[in-house]
């Protein structure tokens, strides 16, 4: 993959891509996957515990169901929810222990192969390499999407593709064609009840709340959109210059400018797709969609009008 990375450098501006500028992007995918996966392991043990807290108050009302011979809850309660509950549990685990895996197979890798096609197709544009291509990520109902199109090129002639990185994966990897279309993207008008939710959220209860920091804020990332330029650097030679702009939840936009700065560059898309998958979570989780356990649990509130607040909250 850097040799064909080069060659497309080389036919485009007369040089590689720089030993430094890879050297760079390396460390950060290092540090990159680390962060995840021990991000991810911290939210899930953060879970684990009120997940074991929500079990045993089921299984104390599973056991008062017992005892007044309450039919309908014990098929409720012990054949859907609490075996939902352990089967969402079980999911965690195992997704948990295939990431740590994935990280021990992967932790020497370069970027070039740690980085989704996605990502790869636009640090590609960001280098370079692809002079006559711009790319943009945006938000949508199913979590961030890239658009990479030809540049300056009219409407009518736009050969351009939109799609995520799964469908890439999809496309790629499984072989299936991509279904070509326009996503159903997420506005400002669908975020702003998100962070009216996280504002609304007392500094006492803030305090509390471990997953605060991964709710959606007016700093939130909608889209963002690059252009790179060839420069001539100092020593004579080749390099690249991107002006990159976030579009924020609260209508305003922030542009940065990076010379030759590749893991900074990685990591400003790398947080506006963060940014994008929390909000579509949020989004998805105002909208009464999840899991298993929350299917089973509206089941349960259709059938049961006065529900505990406790699984309200969950």
């Amino acid at each position: 993959r850097d040799a064909f990375e080069d060659l497309l450098a080389l036919e485009a501006r007369g040089a590689m891509i720089r030993k430094e500028s890879r050297m760079a992007e390396d460390r950060f995918a290092a540090r990159n996957r680390f962060e995840y996966i021990s991000g991810k392991i911290s939210i899930f043990n953060s879970l684990l515990g009120d997940v074991q807290e929500l079990e045993g108050m089921w299984q104390e009302a599973y056991q008062k169901a017992l005892r007044d011979k309450d039919d309908q809850r014990i098929e409720v309660i012990g054949k859907k929810l609490i075996p939902s509950i352990r089967s969402d549990q079980q999911d965690r685990v195992a997704s948990i222990q295939q990431d740590r895996a994935e990280y021990e197979r992967n932790r020497h890798s370069t970027a070039s192969s740690l980085k989704p096609y996605g990502q790869w197709i636009a640090s590609l544009m960001d280098s370079g390499a692809l002079p006559s291509w711009k790319w943009s990520v945006i938000i949508s109902v199913d979590g961030p999407v890239m658009s990479f199109g030809k540049r300056d090129a009219p409407p009518e002639l736009d050969a351009g593709i939109t799609c995520s990185e799964f469908e890439l994966e999809e496309q790629f990897q499984q072989g299936q064609p991509h279904d070509f279309g326009t996503p159903t993207l997420l506005t400002r008008m669908h975020v702003k009840p998100l962070i009216d939710k996280r504002d609304s959220i007392t500094e006492k209860d803030a305090a509390n709340d471990p997953f605060r920091k991964f709710r959606p804020s007016k700093s939130s990332i909608l889209a963002q959109t690059t252009d790179t330029e060839t420069i001539e650097l100092p020593d004579g030679s080749v390099g690249s210059k991107v002006l990159l702009e976030n579009y924020l939840a609260d209508g305003t936009s922030v542009v940065k400018e990076f010379v030759q700065e590749p893991e900074k560059l990685l990591e400003e898309i790398e947080n506006a797709r963060k940014s994008m998958a929390m909000m579509t979570s949020a989004f998805w989780d105002m909208s009464g969609s999840g899991s298993q356990t929350g299917q089973v649990v509206r089941e349960w509130m259709d059938q049961e009008k006065a529900v505990s607040l406790k699984l309200q909250e969950v």
